[in-house]
């Protein structure tokens, strides 16, 4: 018997290059208006580049006693709208908690540390990046935080997961944050893996990323304290999963087996019907070696689970907004899902997808959403979610 708590999503906030809410984003999707070349004056060296730039937060006075960097603006903006869309009252009485997931959050502060405009406090500084975000929100609860590269977002939901399911929190906070700096930037640039052109994941034509950078903050519920307040759940956890490959510092192992255990895991002792579909935004980077290898992961995921599906990466859209990709794909796969508004690989003819996607020309209505994040180091990490329908109805189905 499986007397875990079930975990449902009743808030979504959002900021990315496409827009500062959902509104503006589900907006821009729907006029097909992703971004542009951008030429980053700070780092004029590396010429005029694509990337997710996301000017919608500057653009906005952001009221603190704190001195912020833009990962925690960000997460400051998104951090209010999903409190808001869940319709949740902070108080001393809530069981609470905040996950936060980065990979570069507070390096702002060794950059200006390196350019003698901090002392030696940058330390703190950056350790105490979401402690003043929650400050600010006057959040008072326990803090996680998962740092584990690109796949940072999609573990931190693993780790709001654990303490709703196991009874220990009825409300976790969930955020994924980051933004691009010159560490990011140049260490991608180090590495040739930056596209000098869109990025065109799983395409034949494929030859690197785009960065980008963006925030969302999911509010996770125990669904029983989510129905006892009324709350209107928008998809609920079926299941998370995590691997690593212990193959290399930078490259997937080529089989796809890391990624796989990871997709796997998420619907160990479910009962999904194999007649039922599945979205699936993959990690999708555009690069030579991740879109080969996880298109072998899914055919294999698909193999065992018999399950029809639809897939694309958003990073297409977006870019690749590192240790918040996770966070803001999931984000972005539920506003699919609430707007009706169906998901494509922009700028690519999806060569290595035509065997795979069974959906393409079946209409779109989904019931469950994969969302996959594969990082630097072998670091796997899958959520699935089951989409739930405006008049939600009970069922003992997964």
């Amino acid at each position: 018997m499986n007397l875990k708590n079930k975990v449902v999503i009743t808030g979504i906030g959002i900021n990315c290059c496409l827009g500062k809410n959902k509104q503006m984003i589900i907006d821009e999707l729907r006029k097909e208006n992703y971004f542009k070349m951008t030429s980053l004056a700070e780092f004029d060296d590396l010429g005029e580049m694509y990337c997710g730039i996301n000017h919608n937060v500057e653009k906005e006075e952001v009221k603190t006693i704190f001195s912020m960097d833009k990962s925690e603006k960000m997460a400051l903006h998104a951090m209010k709208e999903a409190l808001e869309h869940a319709n949740l009252v902070l108080d001393n009485n809530l069981r609470l908690a905040v996950s936060l997931a980065t990979s570069i959050m507070g390096s702002d502060y060794l950059e200006n540390y390196v350019k003698e405009t901090e002392n030696l406090y940058w330390i703190l500084n950056s350790k105490a990046c979401l402690r003043r975000v929650i400050q600010t929100m006057g959040i008072s609860a326990p803090m996680y935080t998962t740092s584990s590269a690109c796949a940072s977002g999609t573990a931190g939901f693993g780790i709001a997961v654990d303490l709703i399911e196991s009874g220990e929190r009825d409300v976790v906070i969930c955020c994924g944050t980051d933004h691009i700096s010159a560490i990011s930037i140049y260490g991608f640039k180090s590495l040739d893996a930056l596209s000098l052109s869109l990025a065109k994941p799983f395409s034949e034509e494929r030859d690197g990323i785009n960065l980008g950078e963006g925030c969302c903050v999911l509010i996770l519920e125990n669904q029983t304290y989510a129905q006892n307040r009324g709350a209107t759940s928008y998809g609920e956890v079926v299941g998370y999963g995590l691997s690593n490959d212990a193959y290399h510092m930078t490259s997937p192992i080529p089989d796809g087996t890391g990624a796989l255990s990871a997709m796997m895991q998420t619907t160990e002792n479910k009962n999904i019907s194999k007649d039922n579909s599945l979205y699936i935004n993959a990690h999708g980077t555009g690069t030579k070696a991740n879109d080969v290898m996880e298109s072998k992961a899914i055919a294999s995921f698909l193999s065992e689970t018999e399950l029809k599906c639809h897939i694309s990466s958003t990073k297409s859209m977006t870019g690749h907004c590192l240790g918040a990709a996770g966070a803001v794909e999931l984000g972005l796969s539920l506003i699919y899902q609430m707007s009706e508004l169906k998901p494509i690989t922009a700028n690519s003819d999806e060569r290595l997808l035509t065997e795979l996607s069974s959906m393409n020309d079946q209409g779109f209505n989904y019931k469950y959403t994969l969302s996959n994040s594969f990082a630097f180091g072998g670091s796997n990490a899958s959520i699935l979610i089951k989409n739930l329908p405006t008049k939600q109805e009970k069922s003992n189905e997964y």
